[in-house]
């Protein structure tokens, strides 16, 4: 499948808010192991942005298009202690570098594993013996703090307010 990058206009097939050379370069940029295949980064790059979708109802403000496929383009989003609006068309710097650190952390490890913390570590086969993990260990929840601190600023309460009007 193909990328189809969200410009800013509320796109309804769009799956990426950055391009594959950017996220090939993001990485190389930083030392990240990361695959140079267009192909396999497009993919990593998807579950980035599906990974970011899932946060949405975190996101301040609305989408701007009803049918948009993506969370940003959003109006009235104000970030960095009240200080910087973004703009209705505009898809942020720090989403797009937030979308390849998370293609980063997916080409290591899966962003949202299934599981319930009680996953088997050990099987014999005979005489049948199976251990679980304990609950609370192998956490099925990875953090990602680097990219979650660059998308942070447009969660509710965490960087900016939800403002009501834009003049």
């Amino acid at each position: 499948m193909a990328l189809v990058i969200e410009d800013g206009t509320g796109k309804t097939d769009s799956n990426s808010f950055v391009t594959a050379a950017e996220a090939i370069t993001y990485a190389g940029d930083r030392g990240f192991s990361f695959p140079s295949v267009t192909a396999d980064v497009e993919k990593l790059l998807i579950k980035a942005c599906d990974f970011i979708l899932g946060l949405e109802n975190k996101f301040q403000g609305l989408r701007t298009e009803q049918n948009q496929r993506m969370p940003f383009p959003r109006v009235r989003v104000l970030i960095f202690n009240n200080v910087d609006y973004i703009a209705f068309d505009e898809i942020p710097e720090r989403v797009k570098e937030a979308q390849m650190r998370f293609a980063v952390s997916a080409h290591t490890s899966e962003l949202r594993p299934d599981g319930t913390g009680q996953e088997v570590i050990n099987e014999k086969v005979g005489p049948l013996q199976v251990q679980y993990a304990e609950r609370g260990s192998g956490s099925v929840t990875p953090q990602f703090n680097q990219a979650m601190d660059l998308i942070a600023p447009f969660f509710e309460n965490e960087g900016g307010q939800l403002i009501v009007d834009r003049a």
